[in-house]
C-alpha cells in the first residue's frame, strides 16, 4: 500500500488497466451473445431449407381437379379463338401448282382490267395486280399456294376500289399497287426455313395502294376496306387534297342584295343562282399501306378455316 501511495503513476496505470479490462469484458460478452443468436438463426434456416429440399410435393385431389378444369377451359377458349380468327382470312390451298397460279393470275388481271375499262377507272401502266414478276415466270412450288391466297385478297381490294358495278363506279384511278415479296418467294439457294416459318403464330403481308378519288368515293372505298372479309390492318394513310390552299376570304357584300327580308326576292334568287361552292368538290390522292394478317390454324383445331372461294377465272 505504501508503494502505491509513493508511486501515484503506477497506481493510475493499474486503475486504467482494470477499467479497460472491464470494458473489454462487457463488449466481449455482448458480441458473444450476438454471435450465438446469429448462429442459432443460421442453423434454423439451414434446417428449414434442408427440410423443404427433402420434401416431395404431392397435391391433393381437389387441387388436381381444379388445375384440370382450368386447363380444359383454356383449351376450349383457345380453340374458339382460333376458329374465329380462321373465319377472318382466306384459306390457303396447298394443291395450287405454279402453272395454275400463273393461269389464274393472267385471267384475273384480264377480268379486272375489263371491269376498270367499263367503269372508266384508269389503271397504271403495266398493271398486273402487283405480281409483275410472274407475268412471264413461274413461282416456286412452295410459293404458289401463298401467292394464290394473296392474289385473292388483293383482287377483292382492287374490285372494291373500282366499284360494285359500272353504274356506280368507285375511284377515278388506281395510281399504284405494290406488294412486299413473301418470304416463301426466296430463291432455291436460300435457307429452307425463314423467321416467319419458325414462329407461325401470325403471318404479315404488306401491300401499298395508291388511288385518286372524290371525297364521297373515298369514304366508300375506306369503308369497304373495313368490311373486307380478310383481316386487314391499315398501317398508314396519306391523303393529299387537289386544292392545297383554302378558299379565299369572301368579298364585301354585294350592293345589289336586298336591304331587308321584306323587299323583293328577285335579287336574292339571282344571287343564289350564282353561288360558288367552296368545299366538297376536291379530288383526293390517297396512299394506303395495308397489312394482310393471316393466323395459321392447325388442322386439328375445331372449325378450321371456313370455305372461302378464290377468285374464279372468267
Amino acid at each position: 500500500m505504501n508503494a502505491l501511495k509513493e508511486n501515484p503513476f503506477i497506481t493510475a496505470v493499474i486503475l486504467v488497466v482494470v477499467a479497460g479490462c472491464g470494458v473489454l469484458a462487457f463488449f466481449g460478452s455482448g458480441a458473444f451473445t450476438t454471435y450465438q443468436d446469429t448462429m442459432a438463426a443460421y442453423t434454423q434456416a439451414v434446417q428449414k431449407l434442408q427440410g423443404l429440399q427433402n420434401k416431395v410435393p404431392f397435391p391433393d385431389e381437389a387441387n388436381i381437379k381444379s388445375a384440370e378444369a382450368l386447363r380444359d377451359g383454356y383449351q376450349e377458349k383457345l380453340a374458339g379463338l382460333k376458329t374465329q380468327l380462321g373465319a377472318l382470312q382466306v384459306p390457303k390451298e396447298d394443291g395450287v401448282s405454279p402453272q395454275q397460279f400463273q393461269d389464274t393470275l393472267r385471267s384475273t388481271v384480264n377480268a379486272v382490267v375489263s371491269r376498270a375499262e367499263v367503269a372508266k377507272v384508269q389503271l397504271p401502266e403495266g398493271f398486273y395486280l402487283g405480281f409483275n414478276d410472274y407475268k412471264d415466270n413461274l413461282p416456286t412450288e412452295r410459293a404458289a399456294p401463298e401467292l394464290a391466297r394473296q392474289l385473292t385478297v388483293i383482287t377483292r381490294i382492287v374490285e372494291d376500289l373500282i366499284g360494285p358495278n359500272p353504274e356506280n363506279p368507285g375511284v377515278k384511278s388506281i395510281d399504284a399497287l405494290e406488294r412486299t415479296p413473301l418470304h416463301v418467294e426466296s430463291g432455291p439457294g436460300s435457307p429452307a426455313k425463314s423467321p416467319e416459318d419458325s414462329n407461325p403464330q401470325i403471318e404479315v403481308q404488306s401491300i401499298m395502294v395508291g388511288f385518286t378519288a372524290e371525297q364521297g368515293k373515298f369514304r366508300i372505298a375506306f369503308n369497304n376496306l373495313l368490311k373486307n372479309p380478310q383481316f386487314l390492318i391499315l398501317r398508314s394513310l396519306s391523303i393529299t387534297n387537289s386544292k392545297t390552299e383554302g378558299p379565299p376570304v369572301a368579298a364585301a357584300a354585294d350592293s345589289s342584295a336586298p336591304a331587308s327580308p321584306f323587299e323583293s326576292t328577285e335579287v336574292t334568287s339571282k344571287a343564289a343562282a350564282s353561288l360558288n361552292v367552296l368545299l366538297g368538290r376536291e379530288v383526293l390522292q390517297v396512299n394506303a399501306a395495308l397489312e394482310i394478317i393471316h393466323f395459321p390454324v392447325p388442322a386439328s383445331a375445331p372449325g378450321g378455316n371456313p370455305p372461302n372461294n378464290p377468285p374464279a377465272a372468267p
